[in-house]
């Protein structure tokens, strides 16, 4: 159908929705493969602990995978049913990260984090746990990195939407660059 990858995000009207009923809504968002490796159970626990610390929380997952079905019971088991919103499969989720008001990655290891450079190059504050390629992409104050825990990811959730937290501003060409010539260096061929 022509035109039909420029459709706007349902779940975006949904943020816009919730944020017309309670105009203090804090809206997290995570896309990702829901697979063990991303650890969605730790997210839902410190959202968990946030949400008894700020009742405005939201939570939007994105994305599928093996774990989907047990994810979504076990934010139905410890109380989440009404501040956790699970998506599926999300073809374009760049409106819904730009929409939020900040992007959380639980997860124990990552490969390259793009997901982390999409939500940086849209604006969109990022919290993850800390693992090298996380602190590679969001480290020296471009994010908020968090022990592998539940409660310091939910401090780091709770940072990331406070009223003074400046997180440095992205620069797309200077990452690009960084890793090209770190790549150069690596194997021992002189920057052009």
């Amino acid at each position: 159908m022509p035109g039909a990858e420029f459709a706007p995000c349902p779940w975006v009207a949904k943020m816009h929705e919730l944020r017309s009923v309670n105009p203090n809504a804090k809206i997290f968002i995570n896309a990702a493969r829901i697979s063990v490796e991303k650890n969605h159970r730790r997210l839902l626990r410190a959202f968990s602990i946030l949400k008894n610390q700020n009742p405005n929380a939201f939570l939007f997952v994105l994305g599928d995978g093996p774990e989907l079905e047990k994810v979504k019971r076990y934010a139905e088991n410890i109380g989440l049913e009404d501040s956790c919103f699970f998506a599926g499969f999300v073809h374009k989720p760049a409106a819904a990260i730009k929409e939020a008001d900040a992007f959380v990655l639980s997860s124990d290891y990552e490969g390259q984090p793009l997901v982390l450079l999409e939500s940086l190059a849209l604006g969109t504050p990022c919290v993850a746990t800390n693992h090298p390629s996380m602190a590679y992409v969001i480290g020296d104050g471009l994010g908020v990195l968090t022990e592998k825990d539940d409660k310091a990811l939910a401090d780091g959730m709770a940072q990331v939407i406070s009223e003074g937290y400046k997180p440095k501003r992205f620069d797309a060409k200077a990452y690009n660059d960084a890793a090209l010539n770190e790549f150069y260096n690596l194997i021992g061929v002189e920057t052009p």
